[in-house]
């Protein structure tokens, strides 16, 4: 298990897929990573502890992502909105 945090840059809705901005901590430069997000994936407003659907993720949301790394992929089973 992964965890990515950073802030929603895309998204695709129909490939449930989002990207987001990232900090590399050893070149503290920032990048773009994809995040495709699993069907069934627990989704949560940091804040209230909601659990919120797919479609609550905005472009900006800063978000903390939980998953595996398949195939060069990472699949996010868990998202908390910050």
């Amino acid at each position: 298990i992964v965890t990515a945090e950073g802030t929603i840059t895309k998204l695709s809705v129909t490939s449930r897929q989002a990207y987001i901005e990232v900090v590399n901590a050893e070149t503290n430069q920032a990048v773009e990573r994809p995040l495709i997000i699993e069907t069934g994936a627990s989704i949560y407003n940091g804040i209230s502890s909601e659990k919120v659907d797919f479609l609550a993720l905005e472009i900006d949301d800063h978000i903390i992502a939980t998953g595996t790394i398949k195939d060069g992929s990472f699949y996010a089973s868990k998202i908390v909105i910050r």
